[in-house]
Parts: structure tokens; C-alpha cells; sequence
């Protein structure tokens, strides 16, 4: 999956979340953007996510529904608690509008 790919994706999702009458988004506050980094082999490779969020009531904690767009396997979703700012890397931005998740993406292609 390429980035124009990714960043229509993150564009499409973004606007469900404001879209009450989507029920795969409804409830969802967030949409998370990360970036993990994995040593294998000597070889480091980035792998991009994408995550809806909710917020669960207590300061500052998110529930979050993960999928792994760059393998778009069905059935990669789990869930867990993270306290923000910091999520999985130092990469992760929490984004809440099209403009910034655009514009996020963007600033991360030349990485």
C-alpha cells in the first residue's frame, strides 16, 4: 500500500468519525496514526497504523481498535488502553480532523 493509498485512507476514516450515521465509526473520538519501527535481521523496517479511538472516561486514556492497513489482513484488530501522548513510538500524533491527519502524513514522507 502506497502513501496516496494510506493518506486516502486516513482521510476516509477521519471523516466517518464526524459521521454519526456510519455505525463502523459511530462513538469513535480519535483516529491515531502510528509508526512502529521493528528489528529484524539487522534491518529496520516501519510499519504504519491506523487506529480508531474512544475515549474511556478517565484522563487521558484512549481505547483503541488497531488494524494493520499495510497487511490488510481481516481479523488484525485488538484492543488495549494507552495513555497519551505516549503510544507504541514517539511518532504516534493523535489526530482529530481530515486537515491534520493530511497534513501529519504528509510531514512524514520525507522520514
Amino acid at each position: 500500500m502506497g502513501w496516496d493509498d494510506l493518506i486516502d485512507l486516513g482521510l476516509d476514516l477521519a471523516g466517518g468519525l464526524f459521521d454519526h450515521d456510519d455505525t463502523r465509526t459511530r462513538g469513535f473520538d480519535a483516529l491515531v496514526v502510528s509508526r512502529r519501527e521493528d528489528q529484524s535481521k539487522s534491518i529496520r523496517r516501519g510499519r504504519y497504523l491506523l487506529h480508531l479511538a474512544r475515549f474511556t472516561g478517565e484522563k487521558g486514556w484512549y481505547r483503541c481498535e488497531e488494524r494493520d492497513f499495510s497487511r490488510m489482513e481481516p481479523g488484525t484488530c485488538a484492543h488495549f488502553e494507552v495513555k497519551e501522548p505516549d503510544f507504541i513510538t514517539s511518532c504516534t500524533r493523535w489526530m482529530r480532523t481530515p486537515e491534520q491527519i493530511s497534513q501529519m502524513l504528509i510531514e512524514d514522507k520525507g522520514d
